[in-house]
């Protein structure tokens, strides 16, 4: 339905601000670990919110490009 295609956008910008606040809960909780757990922990939260973003915006332009065809 071209009609839902708006909805996907906002589904894409909601699963990408949930990936943004799980890492803010991580990264607050950091300071309760040694700091090798705390590399690894971080290192993981920034290749997560990479593929975030790249899922986002391949979702985004998907959503941009349908919706200018309706």
């Amino acid at each position: 339905n071209k009609n839902a295609v708006s909805d996907a956008g906002v589904a894409a910008w909601l699963a990408r601000s949930g990936a943004e606040g799980g890492a803010l809960n991580v990264r607050i909780n950091l300071s309760d670990l040694a700091a090798e757990e705390r590399v690894d922990f971080e290192s993981r939260v920034a290749a997560t919110l990479a593929r975030a973003a790249e899922v986002h915006a391949a979702c985004v332009e998907q959503v941009a490009r349908r919706m200018a065809e309706a």
